[in-house]
């Protein structure tokens, strides 16, 4: 509303204070709200009991109190400024109810909607029926210009206005000033730009302009021109444009806000994807370590073992165990090949009726030759554990990333991993409220570990490789 702020502007008026003054106070102000109340823990009821106690020097101060503390105005000047805004108010109460219903369905769709086109094309009907003006324009600031931009023109001659640009005018010196305006002789006033008069073949007569502010800084102009009856325009009519201009620059701030933290958002998202794919190649490097390190052992033992029968041409036998060792040693290469592939293959989720204890055996045999082996692992089974529907690839990568977590986890590089399959019955009782299960039969698969469990970091990494 109009009304917001208006304390700060009605002490600047009565020279009071300065403008610097009192970005001053209210960014103060600012502070000490955020200082007493984090952002992230607002309650309304904390917010407006710190905002009472402010009276009796605790809290949160309200401007007023705030720029006495800082000696900026007395007690009589408060008071002074105080009067002036009860009177804004008996301005503001004497308009009709009708004029005031239009106020107050504005402000709803302020609050209800970020449509920015929809707020600002309905507050100029209603600046047009309410003021009872023949034309409106919404002019925006161009900040590389200076220039004032026919944003939304209205009237019968809005096609051709808009993007129309003004350098200066009776709009222009509102802009200026920050003051409203109201010229019922505009051909005879001397700031009248009779520019957009010639380019459309119009006469303007009477004319009344606002200023736009957000965060009360000018964003542009508000203006009627021609009353429908002849006549000119009323205090009353400027009080109702004013708080039409104020609600205009607030859905277009509201707009503006909206789309940075959309964009923000966006951006954090992007961040977010690079990083999780920065993770997961981290990850993969740290695997590939591990799978290195697996071949190089199986390579010692295929170098050794034929070295051995190079030099042992003149015994059989013990060529032959050499060479039978070789050939195991090839087969583990093999395994854990195929082993990999399985588990790094990148395809479209195919669910598909699988037994849990196939993938439990063959996650068991890459595992077996990844960790150390003096870490036990222990499997069972329960006979009748059924199928389940799922991706085999998928089961099988969470299986791995669960046991080599589980490892990671027993530091001492000694314990028990224990793998387990088993058929459960689900029931109500025993549903989350966060789960989309439903009762019935279902498959567990349980991974534990002796080690020392996972802090929060791991967790969220718990499904990457």
């Amino acid at each position: 509303m109009m009304l917001k702020n208006s304390l700060g502007e009605i002490l600047i008026g009565l020279g009071y204070i300065t403008e610097k003054q009192l970005d001053e106070a209210l960014e103060k102000q600012e502070t000490i709200i955020q200082d007493a109340v984090p952002f992230n823990s607002y309650r309304l009821v904390s917010f407006v009991a710190d905002s009472m106690r402010a009276k009796d020097g605790g809290g949160i101060p309200l401007l007023g109190q705030l720029l006495k503390n800082m000696d900026l105005i007395d007690n009589d000047q408060l008071d002074e400024a105080l009067g002036q805004q009860i009177e804004s108010l008996k301005e503001y109460h004497a308009l009709d109810s009708d004029k005031l219903c239009s106020v107050m369905e504005i402000c709803h769709l302020i609050g209800s909607t970020l449509n920015l086109s929809e707020v600002l094309v309905l507050i100029m009907n209603h600046v047009n029926r309410l003021t009872n003006s023949m034309g409106s324009t919404l002019m925006l600031v161009d900040q590389l210009t200076d220039e004032l931009v026919f944003s939304i023109p209205t009237g019968p001659k809005a096609r051709t206005l808009r993007e129309f640009r003004i350098p200066k005018g009776i709009a222009g010196w509102v802009a200026q000033n920050h003051k409203p305006l109201i010229v019922n002789d505009a051909q005879n006033d001397p700031r009248f730009y009779r520019g957009v008069d010639n380019a459309v073949g119009f006469e303007t007569k009477t004319l009344l302009c606002v200023p736009l502010k957000a965060r009360r800084k000018l964003i542009g102009v508000l203006e009627v021109v021609n009353k429908q009856d002849g006549s000119g325009f009323t205090e009353k009519d400027a009080l109702l444009l004013s708080i039409f201009g104020s609600e205009a620059a607030l859905a277009i701030e509201n707009a503006r806000v909206y789309g940075k933290l959309k964009q923000q958002l966006i951006e954090n998202k992007r961040i977010e994807r690079e990083l999780s794919e920065s993770e997961k190649f981290r990850a993969l490097g740290q695997m590939s370590a591990g799978v290195a390190h697996d071949f190089n052992n199986i390579l010692g033992a295929i170098l050794g073992y034929t070295d051995i029968a190079v030099h042992s041409l003149d015994d059989p036998s013990r060529i032959k165990e050499s060479l039978e060792q070789v050939l195991k040693a090839c087969k583990r290469a093999k395994e854990l090949v195929s082993h990999i592939l399985a588990f790094s293959r990148h395809s479209q989720q195919e669910r598909l009726p699988v037994q849990l204890e196939h993938i439990v055996q063959e996650a068991a045999k890459l595992l077996r030759a990844s960790i150390p082996s003096t870490i036990d692992i222990w499997i069972h089974i329960e006979p009748d554990s059924g199928a389940i529907l799922a991706d085999p690839t998928q089961i099988h990568q969470v299986l791995m990333n669960l046991c080599t977590n589980a490892y990671h986890a027993m530091e001492d590089g000694r314990g028990i991993l224990n793998i387990s399959v088993a058929p459960v019955e689900v029931d109500e009782p025993m549903l989350e409220p966060t789960t989309n299960l439903t009762p019935g039969p279902y498959v567990k698969l349980s991974v534990i570990d002796n080690g020392c469990g996972m802090d929060d970091t791991v967790l969220k990494q718990v499904f990457e490789p």
